[in-house]
């Protein structure tokens, strides 16, 4: 009718969750930013600001936690609703 009738049908794929691909990426700028620092720092000869290093540790560790209290609220929800 009206040209809507055909609805194209999403392909089931097994998508990796979001919070496995902040996890992905938020591991990947620690490792990258660390690897930045040690050039920065060997190329300028002085080390970086403990402020900048103490800001993003805080930020991706509290980022962490939070994922990580997601997934465990989620499981014991699922425990508890008896869905396994």
């Amino acid at each position: 009718m009206f040209g809507y009738e055909i609805v194209k049908k999403k392909k089931k794929r097994d998508p990796i969750r979001f919070s496995k691909k902040i996890m992905i990426i938020s591991m990947v700028f620690i490792t990258v930013y660390i690897v930045g620092c040690f050039i920065l720092s060997w190329h300028v000869g002085t080390p970086i600001d403990s402020t900048l290093h103490t800001c993003v540790f805080a930020y991706f560790s509290v980022e962490g936690m939070a994922n990580a209290w997601i997934k465990i609220t989620k499981i014991k929800e699922e425990k508890k609703d008896g869905i396994e």
